[in-house]
């Protein structure tokens, strides 16, 4: 520290991109590789170290001088003597570029599949909704049409004919209704309403509140029996 003297090892000047015989390294010239960016940053971390006397870590950029950046990490310590005072410091250089790289390519990888998952689930929704519009628009409207005039044939049956034609008119308006029901259950589960009503909480709360009844029915049990039953669930 007293005297300036700087030595750097074979591999640093590899890394840095200097020939040994032509540059000798000195502090300045050690600053004059980083990275004008990062150039502020590295002597804030070793003028804070000196004065604390912890070891240090940091990652900055090096231009060589054919302009080339690489990007390096730089772990140092400093020596002191008997009285405290910092005399020497150690720095160890490590080359990360590829692992930079690799980084960069496995962000950017990661950021494409995020949008192509984001993507994927807007496809989804919006075959989800135009689905749901269909079964309400043109089937659940069909159906509806359907038990009307199912009802205005079965009250207009002469009285010779009902005995015969009325049960199967009745079933006839039973499996309309219950295609309508089921249909409706298909267009909740393909897209709650109260997705686009009410946000996100209120169809999970709906969610699981169709889980829960479903899976009391299967059980054999009633809801309210279940739930007094097994209070934690």
């Amino acid at each position: 520290m007293a005297s300036g003297q700087v030595i750097w090892s074979d591999e640093l000047y590899r890394i840095l991109g200097l020939d040994p015989q032509s540059f000798r390294p000195s502090y300045e010239g050690t600053m004059g590789s980083v990275h004008p960016d990062d150039r502020a940053d590295v002597e804030r971390a070793i003028r804070t170290a000196s004065e604390s006397g912890e070891t240090f870590t940091l990652e900055h950029r090096t231009v060589r001088p054919d302009g080339v950046v690489r990007h390096l990490r730089s772990v140092g310590e400093f020596v002191k003597d008997g009285e405290g005072r910092p005399v020497k410091m150690l720095v160890a250089v490590l080359d990360i570029t590829e692992q930079k790289h690799i980084e960069d390519a496995l962000r950017a990888s990661a950021e494409k599949l995020q949008a192509l998952s984001r993507r994927m689930v807007e496809v989804q929704e919006n075959y989800r909704r135009e689905l749901s519009r269909e079964l309400h628009d043109r089937v659940g409207q069909n159906l509806t049409a359907l038990n009307i005039n199912l009802e205005i044939v079965l009250n207009g049956l002469p009285p010779s004919l009902k005995p015969k034609l009325g049960p199967r008119l009745m079933d006839s308006l039973a499996l309309v209704n219950s295609t309508v029901d089921a249909i409706e259950d298909v267009m909740l589960e393909l897209r709650p309403p109260m997705l686009d009503d009410y946000g996100l909480a209120a169809a999970l709360r709906w969610l699981s509140k169709q889980f829960t009844q479903r899976t009391a029915r299967a059980n054999g049990r009633c809801c309210n029996c279940w739930s007094r039953e097994n209070p934690t669930r």
